[in-house]
């Protein structure tokens, strides 16, 4: 799902893509500490507040069995 932002450190639009995994091993792991809070697994009806507008976007796509889900873009 593509979407644009921009701050002060990406002054230039940017394209977001999210992806469904199917399968997967493993915890999620935080290796950027100084960019992301934490990383973790939630139930679709029990996601954390506040979720970004751009993941809870993609999330509603996936979840209405859209393939392709847009925002941001005129």
């Amino acid at each position: 799902m593509p979407s644009t932002s921009s701050t002060l450190l990406a002054p230039r639009p940017r394209m977001r893509m999210v992806f469904r995994a199917r399968l997967w091993r493993g915890e999620p792991e935080l290796l950027e500490p100084d960019k992301c809070v934490g990383w973790g697994w939630w139930p679709l009806d029990g996601l954390p507040e506040p979720t970004v507008t751009y993941t809870r976007a993609a999330i509603d796509g996936i979840r209405a069995g859209r393939r392709y889900t847009e925002m941001g873009w005129s």
